[in-house]
């Protein structure tokens, strides 16, 4: 009985899906159609403009290096976990 009532779903459901797929399709078509002639009087008119030379690449400043040195201004360690200061004196 079950296989019966999907079957007639089926059935039902699917000439109304390619009726809806046809419509969709020809909704697509329809917009794809039409006149060109606003876009081919814009390329026209880019085109007949003399060309410009690209603007110049801005300078590239130099890269300033930094060496980090924890040891010989008494500054913490970013690689060691963070100790509090009343814990120090213990390690």
């Amino acid at each position: 009985m079950n296989a019966e009532r999907s079957s007639a779903r089926l059935n039902v459901r699917s000439p109304r899906a390619a009726w809806l797929l046809v419509v969709i399709a020809s909704a697509f078509a329809a917009g794809c159609g039409g006149s060109m002639t606003d876009l081919e009087q814009y390329i026209d008119d880019v085109k007949s403009k003399p060309g410009q030379r690209p603007e110049p690449l801005p300078e590239i400043k130099p890269y300033v290096t930094f060496t980090y040195i924890a040891d010989t201004e008494e500054l913490r360690s970013p690689f060691e976990p963070d100790v509090p200061r009343h814990l120090e004196h213990q390690r």
